[in-house]
């Protein structure tokens, strides 16, 4: 995560988790619910806490996911990929 910024922008169709618990993952990636139009139908959480990249331990192993991705030109942007 280190070749973003604290703060940027990036257009993305992304996942909103029902469930999770930020006890169990480590979110290296959140959208900023204030720039969000909460009020739009297609926005279902509650709690305002919209993690779109996690990192977690499975077994011995760790597991990173990503909501991101589903825009192709993302993918042209060599810090995505990175």
């Amino acid at each position: 995560m280190q070749q973003w910024g604290k703060s940027f922008v990036l257009k993305d169709e992304i996942y909103q988790m029902k469930d999770y618990s930020r006890d169990k993952l480590r979110v290296l990636m959140r959208l900023d619910a204030s720039k969000l139009d909460l009020k739009n139908s297609h926005v279902h959480r509650t709690d305002r806490d919209f993690a779109v990249t996690w990192a977690k331990m499975y077994g011995k192993g760790r597991v990173y996911y990503t909501t991101l991705g589903h825009v192709e030109q993302n993918w042209d942007d060599p810090d995505f990929r990175k």
